[in-house]
């Protein structure tokens, strides 16, 4: 599976990039409990969320898409 899956897909994450109103509140994957982050510099904004090593780890299994 590849690398640059966006979380805000997945049910485990407690805020995606749209609900996400103030900018100061961190993208939490549930599931690992770990925070997770765009994958670019505060210059060039990314809405896409990458997952965290140990999501990588696991093979990306707890990844839950949103239907």
């Amino acid at each position: 599976m590849n690398c640059n899956i966006d979380c805000n897909d997945c049910k485990n994450l407690s805020l995606t990039e749209d609900d996400q109103i103030d900018k100061r509140r961190p993208h939490i994957c549930k599931h690992y409990n770990k925070r997770v982050f765009h994958g670019v510099s505060k210059a060039i904004h990314n809405p896409y969320i990458f997952p965290c090593k140990d999501c990588k780890a696991d093979n990306f299994e707890e990844l839950r898409i949103i239907n």
